[in-house]
């Protein structure tokens, strides 16, 4: 392990382009910071000094930090593992923080501006190369060999290289997905769910109510995953980049939206949004809806169908865009990666804990109670995933799937969608700014 770190003049050169160009934003980050305290995460592990100072034990190398953002199974799952990792490693403490999603960016930020980074962290490909940038982490190339990181999923390792070195270990992937009413899809015009643009419109169409006894799709549009996937599903093809949010500005791709998200209206207002797509909450309950019926389907992630799916609803791809007017079935894959941070190259505690928690024996325990699918190709043929009733889908989702192109503003991009998308139902944007402000901020820039 001692070649893993040593000051080569790979990673001299690393060094050298992670401070060239990146001085000027350094403020700007450490402004936007929040200043978010470790208060409210919740910590499982030993007592010992999170800032990796000699404690009582003396075993400061022994230390780890772990960083994680999870629901409720699947941290319980993570600190299983924590517990077995220590109870057969003597003398190694760890230490993991359930960071609340909501602060989890900035506090991560915040602490490495302090000097006092998590070890490892578990964090979403989005903001992989803006950290990398930053300096804030250590490549991993030297713990995936050529072999190794042909077994995780290309789309996903993709993600998270930059400048031509890899900054993490791709966890895990969470394909957005339609769930469908069974007793709809019955009653449906066709033998099959809808497969197109035009298809998912007759279908909103035909069991959408504007009294709200019905509700032909719904989508958390707070979830910036879920917009862009409406956004594909409205027709609108992707621009060079990939994505076809830059072009939401273009002429009739607002109203393209609309007929999704406002079906049978001809203007757009904030109350009319709010009575075709209510807030969820304890009123709206999407999943007790799509059970019983009162709603035809349901735009989501497979991690939450697994949660809450029943016998009563099926799941498929989207219908996407891709040229013009050419559609096909696709999805856009969400995934999570484990970094390394650049503070902890040294701490070999933590670089054998990363090796143990990104393999695939840990991968398939997370799997079973975070339900998000594995990134490990590997797991594909396990039985717990091939012996799974939507296994064939899933393998397909993973392999068809789209991601974000790489960029390293493209957390805050996801961020101010995620705004936009707060401020378009409270009525302080209206559909056709919320186009123009989205598309400015996805154009690539000159």
């Amino acid at each position: 392990m001692e070649g893993v770190f040593s000051l080569s003049r790979k990673r001299i050169a690393l060094l050298l382009f992670a401070v060239f160009g990146l001085s000027a934003i350094l403020i700007a980050q450490w402004m936007d910071g929040g200043g978010k305290s470790l208060s409210s995460f919740t910590q499982v592990g030993g007592g010992g000094n999170a800032g990796g100072t000699e404690g009582e034990t003396g075993r400061s190398s022994q230390s780890v930090r772990v960083a994680v953002t999870m629901g409720e199974e699947e941290f319980a799952s993570m600190k299983k593992l924590a517990d077995q990792y220590e109870a057969s490693h003597k003398g190694v403490e760890l230490k993991i923080d359930n960071l609340p999603p909501e602060e989890a960016y900035a506090a991560l930020k915040k602490e490495a501006q302090l000097g006092q980074p998590h070890d490892v962290m578990l964090l979403p490909n989005e903001w992989l190369n803006e950290f990398a940038a930053l300096g804030y982490l250590s490549t991993v190339d030297d713990l995936l060999t050529g072999d190794q990181q042909s077994q995780r999923i290309a789309t996903s390792l993709n993600q998270v290289k930059w400048n031509g070195f890899l900054w993490g270990i791709p966890k895990d992937v969470d394909p957005y997905i339609i769930a469908w009413s069974k007793e709809k899809a019955a009653a449906w015009s066709k033998d099959h769910t809808p497969e197109s643009t035009e298809e998912l419109l007759a279908w909103i169409k035909q069991f959408h109510k504007p009294d709200g006894t019905g509700y032909g799709l719904y989508a958390r549009t707070e979830d910036a995953y879920s917009l862009l996937s409406l956004v594909s599903a409205t027709g609108i093809p992707a621009d060079t980049t990939g994505s076809p949010l830059a072009r939401l500005d273009e002429p009739g791709s607002i109203q393209q939206l609309q007929s999704l998200l406002l079906p049978d209206e001809k203007t757009w207002s904030a109350e009319a949004f709010e009575r075709h797509y209510p807030a969820e909450g304890k009123g709206f309950q999407p999943w007790e809806l799509l059970e019983s019926g009162k709603l035809a389907a349901f735009l989501t992630t497979v991690s939450d169908y697994k949660l809450h799916g029943g016998d009563s609803v099926t799941i498929s791809a989207l219908p996407v865009t891709v040229t013009g007017k050419l559609s096909q079935m696709g999805t856009w894959l969400k995934g999570r990666s484990y970094a390394l941070s650049s503070k902890a190259k040294t701490n070999q505690a933590a670089v054998a804990w990363l090796k143990e928690i990104s393999s695939l024996d840990s991968e398939m325990k997370l799997w079973a109670d975070g339900r998000r699918l594995p990134a490990l190709i590997p797991a594909y043929t396990t039985s717990a995933l091939r012996n799974d009733p939507s296994y064939k889908s899933y393998a397909w989702l993973v392999e068809q799937g789209r991601v974000l192109p790489v960029q390293i503003d493209a957390a805050k991009k996801l961020a101010a969608l995620q705004a936009d998308a707060a401020m378009l139902r409270q009525g302080k944007l209206d559909l056709k700014r919320f186009g123009e402000t989205t598309a400015a901020q996805w154009k690539p820039q000159p």
